[in-house]
């Protein structure tokens, strides 16, 4: 009770009550999983069930989580009031320029992704180099996991296309963003059996975002993030790299201008 209160409240949530059982946590950790798509409800049901909020779920400031037994009701933020919000959010530009065709990835860095062994669930870093290494990649990064333009459109289209890449030479599909790896585990569950094909890997601390200058800083909307693009590394370098310009979302990180790229490849 203690520490899903503490979570709520270091993600600027009023908690009216958080006495949570397990088997309501269970019960609720499916429904994010099965049924929910709303960003803004999602994101504080993941809250509740314990997942780190350090870098920012789609769940406006001000909204408030009560939670009593086994009903958990939320008031947050619509889906319109997001898009809007991520519409109109001023990022800044940071770091060093987007590496560029022909330049070979950071593999000194590491990022965090989710193992699973039978009922047990961990993270756990990797060495970027083990995505890359001799290995044809299509890459994606977004904002953030379950921003709506990511979870409506982005994802969709490379979950969509995902047996098209395979059929160009594409070994996987690598999905980047600042988050930790537990909510990009939550955030794969929401589109189904096909996520499968696609690798989510967390920058946590923006590490990798700014060593391949794609770092833009939101402010209070969620720190140091990704900015949207798209990339092709075929052994670790770069042989295409599209980003997407502000206000943009999928015309250069969409997986339809990534798949024809791969025709003369």
């Amino acid at each position: 009770e203690h520490f899903v209160e503490k979570q709520l409240e270091r993600s600027r949530f009023a908690v009216t009550s958080s006495r949570i059982s397990r088997s309501a946590c269970s019960t609720m950790q499916e429904a994010v999983v099965r049924r929910l798509r709303r960003p803004g409800l999602a994101g504080a049901l993941l809250l509740a069930l314990g997942f780190r909020p350090s870098h920012g779920l789609m769940v406006r400031p001000g909204s408030w989580v009560k939670a009593s037994g086994r009903d958990l009701v939320a008031t947050a933020a619509t889906t319109a009031d997001l898009k809007q919000a991520e519409t109109q959010r001023e990022d800044k530009i940071v770091g060093k320029p987007p590496i560029e065709v022909g330049e070979v990835l950071p593999f000194d860095l590491k990022v965090e992704v989710i193992k699973t062994e039978g009922d047990k669930m961990y993270n756990e870093l990797v060495p970027l180099v083990n995505y890359f290494k001799g290995r044809k990649v299509a890459v994606v990064t977004v904002p953030g996991a379950f921003t709506p333009k990511s979870s409506t459109d982005a994802l969709p289209s490379y979950v969509e296309l995902a047996d098209a890449f395979q059929e160009k030479g594409v070994d996987k599909i690598v999905v980047m963003s600042v988050n930790d790896p537990f909510v990009l585990y939550a955030w794969s569950k929401t589109f189904g059996e096909g996520a499968s094909k696609l690798a989510f890997v967390g920058d946590g601390k923006g590490e990798v975002a700014e060593a391949l200058g794609l770092a833009m800083e939101t402010g209070t909307w969620g720190g140091l993030r990704f900015r949207r693009a798209s990339m092709i590394v075929d052994d670790g370098v770069v042989k295409a790299v599209n980003v997407e310009e502000a206000g943009k979302f999928t015309e250069q990180s969409g997986a339809a201008l990534l798949l024809s790229q791969l025709g003369g490849m």
